[in-house]
């Protein structure tokens, strides 16, 4: 049996997403390192969704192995209806705010005993202060450096998380709404157990007004710390993504220099 392929927007960094059917969607990597997430997906996602009330997971189907001149496996999983979360799609900022951090407060509850290890920006700071650097320098010509490292530097002098937590580690682009409010979260290729701080580095993203993100920090009860140094990682992003991302993603690109605007990083 056939069914028609429809490209998804907004395209995938890491997989192509391509809509298969009405019930089902397809997850390619474009490059390498991104098989990993397919093969996590496959054995975590159904155990993730067991702990998570506050938004659809979506359910693993079959992961495919590597055929004709495309050389990975790829994911089948059931689609997820909703529209990307963004600033037009989001009914109410506060109401949402409070729904993700329901969303992490549910990860965080979650057995840590057989997780993923942490992972990326879900390290803490002093893991990936090179890569981080090197993001700023790259970025330089772009940005006011010297603020983004002053906020970097603030980052990596507070104490680590005194708690590790199941995390999903890139909840900016992979939230799902339904009439303007939080139905799903897609893309758990990143999620493992680490530092919260990269789960609450999403308040500083376009999705978060001023009172949304007060809100979020007060439901979830982040301290200071966990601020510092969840601005830290979302420095490392913002700074990775422009130069990279430059003349081929607008809408990263606008996604970070939004960030960068609200933590106070302006253009040179």
């Amino acid at each position: 049996r056939s069914f028609p392929l429809e490209l998804v927007e907004p395209w995938g960094t890491d997989n192509a997403i391509w809509r298969l059917g009405t019930e089902l969607v397809v997850r390619l990597p474009r490059i390498a390192w991104a098989v990993e997430q397919i093969e996590f997906e496959h054995r975590w996602l159904s155990r993730l969704a067991r702990h998570i009330a506050q938004a659809d997971v979506p359910e693993a189907v079959v992961v495919g192995v590597p055929a004709g001149d495309y050389p990975f496996p790829r994911a089948v999983h059931r689609w997820l209806p909703g529209a990307t979360a963004s600033p037009a799609t989001i009914r109410d900022p506060v109401a949402f705010a409070l729904d993700v951090a329901r969303l992490v407060a549910e990860l965080r509850l979650m057995p840590t005993d057989d997780g993923r290890p942490a992972r990326n920006r879900a390290r803490p700071p002093a893991a990936y202060d090179p890569r981080a650097r090197e993001a700023i320098a790259s970025a330089a010509h772009l940005i006011d450096a010297e603020t983004a490292t002053a906020i970097w530097v603030e980052a990596l002098e507070v104490d680590e998380a005194e708690t590790s937590t199941w995390v999903h580690g890139d909840l900016e682009f992979n939230c799902l709404t339904s009439s303007g409010r939080l139905s799903g979260v897609v893309d758990w290729g990143s999620a493992c157990v680490g530092d919260p701080a990269v789960d609450v580095q999403v308040m500083w993203s376009a999705l978060f007004t001023n009172r949304a993100r007060s809100a979020f920090v007060e439901a979830l009860e982040v301290d200071d710390a966990t601020l510092a140094r969840s601005r830290g990682a979302a420095i490392h992003q913002a700074c990775a993504a422009l130069p990279y991302y430059e003349g081929t993603y607008p809408l990263i690109v606008e996604r970070s220099w939004r960030k960068l605007e609200t933590l106070g990083v302006g253009r040179v």
